[in-house]
């Protein structure tokens, strides 16, 4: 395939309303190759032209794209030029013959290996649209951090003035910017949130796996290249014991090692979980100063840390769940 793609957004000739447009913002924020481009000779779609609707939705959109930018970059270097990013739900998912239907193919796609995107495809219905879930995962949403109910064929709600609806897969992690003050590339840090979605793996056992590339600067070529030729992904493991009521996270020695690794940090940590959550947990941990602790579902927590977690090679950091009794 061709990783660099994408169509203009809202269209490069005819006529789009602000409806349409809204949703193709949506969608583009997640082609590889995003942008809005117009024939002169057609009606303006720039997000400032065509109301608060369109604005909003195109604003939300644009700046969660850039929240995950970096984990785009990352997901480009992983390729190494060799294949897509931007996929058809059966390439990743190809044990479930209903990912092959003309539906999904037409309607749905994922974003690397764990990202579920399901765009609202359907011009008459503003508030529904259907989803196919792949079998022998859980999935979250990634907007209210929410555990998607139940596999297979679903009807989910979709809105405007809202990022599309993306799942992570059960099992997995991704890793965000904050876009306060961000302006482009260039203006974003190298401090992260970490979302971590635990998948069951035995008995009270729950894990989660992701990895991070040791670059601090994405506009340098040599550091770029250098992590093409070698492996440069810091691995991260986080095991939660539920017999224990422990978390830990483990970040292990990528292939190659530099310094450039030291400026990468982790200042907030999301916690989901494939089952629900009592709603007064909090958490503490003996190696790190936790700022505050904060339920964001019957799935989900988030841990703000006072001290940075520093993503060095060969580190563990253990996290203790707290149940507090309310009278």
């Amino acid at each position: 395939g061709v990783p660099m793609s994408g169509a203009d957004v809202c269209g490069f000739a005819g006529e789009t309303d602000s409806h349409m447009c809204s949703k193709w913002y949506q969608v583009g924020a997640f082609y590889p190759f995003f942008r809005a481009h117009r024939h002169h000779d057609y009606n303006n779609n720039d997000p400032f032209s065509m109301g608060n609707v369109l604005y909003e939705t195109a604003k939300q959109a644009i700046q969660f794209r850039y929240r995950i930018v970096k984990y785009f970059y990352s997901l480009f270097i992983k390729k190494n030029h060799l294949g897509t990013i931007f996929r058809p739900v059966f390439f990743e998912f190809y044990n479930d013959n209903k990912t092959l239907s003309d539906y999904v193919i037409d309607n749905m796609f994922v974003l690397g290996n764990d990202l579920l995107c399901i765009p609202n495809m359907n011009y008459f219905n503003k508030s529904k649209t259907m989803a196919v879930f792949p079998e022998g995962y859980d999935w979250y949403e990634l907007k209210n951090y929410t555990k998607q109910k139940k596999s297979g064929y679903d009807i989910i709600n979709v809105q405007l003035k809202k990022i599309l609806n993306v799942y992570l897969k059960g099992g997995s992690m991704i890793y965000m910017n904050s876009v306060k003050k961000v302006k482009s590339s260039f203006d974003l840090d190298n401090v992260f949130s970490f979302v971590i979605s635990f998948k069951h793996y035995f008995d009270y056992i729950y894990v989660s796996y992701g990895e991070i590339p040791g670059i601090s600067n994405y506009n340098d070529k040599e550091n770029i290249e250098g992590c093409f030729r070698k492996n440069c992904f810091i691995p991260l493991h986080a095991i939660y014991d539920m017999k224990k009521n422990f978390i830990s996270i483990h970040i292990r020695r990528a292939e190659i090692y530099s310094d450039d690794f030291t400026h990468l940090s982790i200042k907030s940590l999301k916690l989901l979980f494939p089952f629900s959550i009592n709603e007064h947990m909090t958490i503490e941990s003996n190696s790190l100063k936790i700022k505050r602790s904060k339920i964001l579902s019957e799935n989900a927590m988030k841990i703000s840390l006072e001290q940075y977690i520093s993503i060095e090679s060969n580190k563990e950091y253990i996290f203790k769940l707290l149940y507090n009794t309310v009278y």
